[in-house]
């Protein structure tokens, strides 16, 4: 999928593409963010791009050297929606085992998310909510790429992560270069989301 050589192109089917820097990991490809690849790059940004044309479909800039792969949580959907007419706001957070409805919009406004968990060299651990249609929506513009993507969470652990994280259910599995492995927990608040140590 990507030159180690050169670092900085990452070959799609249909063409190439150009990250901002070298690539140390590889891509992550979820069947559950349809249509999109994650790339992380070193130059501390998250890219997606469509998997079947290349083009970009949202970057996020964590601030941090990346040198891992990202891993897309596939057994939690985030659902999130507004009614305009009514002013009504819905989160839903919906696992194997539990569900959580808050507010019901009609299902026309609602948009389906996925949490992505990227690691930093720095040692600081993101978990980004990503639209899981974004490839879908017509006319990207620069303004809308932002929306597509949104911080959820972060944490900083003792040491540099080099590993590549596993998230399965909201929990977090990382290496650290303190030589231990970290389980974390993605926790729900109603003031704010945290992550929290298993």
């Amino acid at each position: 999928m990507y030159n180690f050589r050169e670092g900085y192109r990452m070959s799609l089917d249909l063409g190439q593409t150009t990250t901002g820097g070298p690539i140390f990991a590889g891509a992550c490809i979820s069947s559950f963010l349809y249509g999109q690849v994650l790339v992380c790059s070193q130059n501390g940004v998250v890219y997606s791009f469509e998997l079947e044309s290349g083009k970009l479909v949202w970057e996020y800039h964590i601030g941090d050297p990346i040198t891992s792969s990202a891993y897309v949580d596939e057994n939690i959907v985030l659902l999130s929606g507004s009614c305009p007419t009514e002013h009504r706001h819905a989160f839903v957070y919906v696992t194997t085992v539990q569900i959580n409805i808050f507010v019901e919009p009609p299902a026309s406004f609602i948009t389906l998310y996925r949490l992505a968990c990227i690691c930093s060299c720095s040692g600081r651990i993101h978990v980004l909510r990503v639209n899981v249609n974004a490839v879908n929506k017509k006319n990207h513009h620069e303004q809308d790429l932002e929306k597509d993507v949104y911080a959820y969470g972060k944490m900083d652990l003792p040491a540099n992560i080099f590993s590549s994280p596993l998230m399965i259910s909201g929990r977090i599995f990382v290496g650290c270069r303190d030589d231990h492995v970290y389980c974390l927990s993605v926790l729900k608040n109603d003031v704010h989301e945290e992550l929290l140590r298993c």
